[in-house]
C-alpha cells in the first residue's frame, strides 16, 4: 500500500518510478551494518535489529506490481552499482 501511494504521487508530476532492488549476501550485509560510516547517515547499526527487520518486512521480495531490477551488490562499489543502474535504465 505504501509503495502504491508513492507511485500515485509521483505520477501527478509526470515522472517515472524505477524499482532497483539491491541485494547482498547476508554475511556481507551483517558486516556492513556494523560499519562506522553508517553513523553519519543515521542508519541502523545493529545486526539483531537488522535480522528482525528483514524477517518482518521481507526486504528480499520484489515489488509485485512493477518491474524490478535486481542487483547483487555483495562485491560491488556504490559507484559501480550506480553505473549499472544508469546503463540499465538509459539515464
Amino acid at each position: 500500500k505504501f509503495l502504491s501511494q508513492i507511485i500515485n504521487k509521483v505520477k501527478k508530476y509526470k515522472t517515472k518510478t524505477y524499482f532497483v532492488h539491491l541485494l547482498c549476501k547476508p554475511k556481507e550485509l551483517f558486516k556492513r551494518v556494523k560499519s562506522n560510516s553508517r553513523s553519519k547517515y543515521l542508519k541502523m547499526k545493529s545486526v539483531n535489529k537488522l535480522k528482525k527487520s528483514l524477517d518482518k518486512w521481507q526486504f528480499y521480495k520484489d515489488v509485485p506490481f512493477k518491474e524490478n531490477f535486481n542487483i547483487d551488490n555483495t562485491n560491488l562499489s556504490a559507484k559501480k552499482v550506480a553505473k549499472i543502474v544508469k546503463n540499465y535504465y538509459k539515464l
